[in-house]
């Protein structure tokens, strides 16, 4: 069973009348899923989803594992970008709702992740920034308490540096150089090297990464440039 941080009884008290609003609405709109035929539907669908989160600033989301995998199945590459696009601000939304809980943020996380995660690694280089800036302001920024992810966060941004795109590139490495800050050096590289073995997929980017890695220590040491 994975372990939960407890949930902090003061903030759901808070709360609870939002979540109770929040619930019954997303019953609602979540039960229409199935009978959803056409494109035009399935946005309209999202914006409903889209109002709730905006309404009820909860960060205790009702009916989460359903919502999540609808979520997740709306970021199907079949779908149009725009599609995705709106997704990508209830994601927003939400995890903007969760600041006021930490903890349950953090409790969450695997159902949060669950469709973003793939859908990095198969999106065109157009539609990567908005979920990177997810992962930048409210995953990587929860600090050592992200320790858990970081292996599953690393093999979804190495595959796609095989594209050579020097923005997604330049992004990725100063996310790996953050993490490395964040945590010992020794845990950084000791995940890199583990997910270089258990993935073949992202063995070309980390290797990339991990050699640009030892040319700027090895400049730094010499003194040619300055560490930031």
């Amino acid at each position: 069973m994975a372990y939960r941080c407890p949930i902090d009884p003061e903030t759901f008290r808070k709360y609870e009348s939002q979540t109770k609003k929040a619930m019954e609405s997303l019953e609602l709109i979540l039960a229409n899923f199935e009978a959803i035929k056409e494109w035009s539907e399935i946005e309209k669908w999202i914006r409903r989803i889209k109002r709730v989160v905006k309404e009820f600033h909860t960060p205790f989301i009702p009916n989460r594992a359903l919502l999540f995998r609808r979520l997740s199945q709306c970021l199907s590459l079949s779908f149009p970008d725009g599609i995705h696009k709106h997704v990508f601000e209830i994601y927003t939304q939400i995890l903007e709702n969760m600041q006021t809980s930490p903890e349950n943020c953090l409790n969450d996380m695997f159902y949060i992740t669950q469709g973003l995660f793939p859908h990095y690694r198969g999106c065109s280089v157009q539609m990567k920034p908005p979920i990177f800036d997810i992962f930048e302001k409210y995953i990587i920024s929860m600090g050592e308490t992200t320790g858990m992810m970081v292996p599953a966060l690393i093999e979804t941004l190495a595959p796609p540096l095989t594209q050579n795109n020097e923005a997604v590139q330049k992004r990725t490495f100063a996310f790996f150089d953050r993490i490395g800050k964040i945590f010992p050096e020794a845990f950084l590289f000791c995940t890199l090297w583990m997910v270089l073995l258990r993935s073949p997929k992202s063995r070309y980017g980390l290797l990339k990464y991990m050699t640009a890695y030892l040319v700027r220590q090895e400049k730094i040491q010499q003194g040619e440039i300055v560490d930031d």
